[in-house]
């Protein structure tokens, strides 16, 4: 049983987003029979580096141990942050979804409720609130919320929109609560972009290169002309190689 009981453990420890690099340690310190242990682990993401405590437990019935939560110690360029999140079973949030959170932006995760259902939730800490444990609270946004994010996209002039191979993987990454480069169309001309799931106001949060918040009505006329501008020349385009073909 303590075997299965330590490759159920490195396993979790590894989906979580840690890695192979903790296994020895978790090993050894299992051997020692302690009653609660603690694995220490460093990473870098960005301009930010991570400080993480893994902690761990005795079962008090059984020959067992569990992975009970992580501490994440974030220093980056806002300053320092400290987040505990607990691991219950199908609820789990991995380091980089841990980081993304810290960082201020959402996490689309799908959950499991007490009967076992699973639901999806878009996820973001409140940084203005804490709980009586010291934690950051966390604003809870469900599908009956109204956050579509494919749909929010759709109202801006993204090019990668408009490309299956693009959009999909664009959409995934935004949920795992990254932020994404994309080409926006304007002015007749395609510039970069950095873009941001932002469920609380069911919409998305739109950078420069220079990392500076930009502020574009979804549905102001300069924005739906360019995108008409765009498809109008795209159609334009294609009847004119149809017409040479002929």
């Amino acid at each position: 049983m303590k075997e299965k009981n330590v490759s159920y453990l490195k396993d979790q420890i590894k989906y979580t987003g840690f890695g192979e690099h903790l296994s020895d340690q978790l090993s050894q310190k299992i051997k020692q029979q302690l009653e609660t242990f603690t694995l220490e682990y460093q990473t870098t993401y960005g301009q930010s580096s991570i400080e993480v405590e893994l902690y761990f437990s005795k079962s008090l019935t059984r020959d067992m141990y569990f992975f009970n939560a992580y501490v994440v110690n974030l220093k980056g360029p806002a300053g320092r942050m400290t987040q505990t999140f607990y691991i219950n079973k199908g609820n789990n949030f991995t380091l980089k979804e841990a980081y993304n959170l810290m960082s201020g932006r959402a996490v689309c995760k799908v959950f499991k409720n007490k009967e076992g259902k699973k639901y999806t939730c878009w996820v973001q800490l409140d940084p203005f609130t804490t709980t009586p444990n010291g934690n950051y609270k966390m604003a809870y946004y469900h599908e009956n919320y109204g956050y579509n994010l494919e749909f929010t996209m759709s109202k801006y002039p993204i090019l990668e929109m408009g490309l299956e191979e693009f959009k999909d993987s664009i959409i995934t990454s935004l949920e795992k609560g990254n932020m994404q480069m994309v080409t926006f169309a304007i002015d007749g001309k395609e510039e970069i972009r950095f873009i941001e799931a932002n469920p609380k106001f069911k919409s998305i949060t739109i950078y420069n290169e220079s990392m500076q918040k930009q502020f574009y009505p979804a549905e102001s006329s300069k924005i739906k002309e360019v995108a008409e501008e765009t498809t109008s020349q795209e159609e334009k385009t294609q009847t004119a190689d149809q017409t040479k073909k002929k």
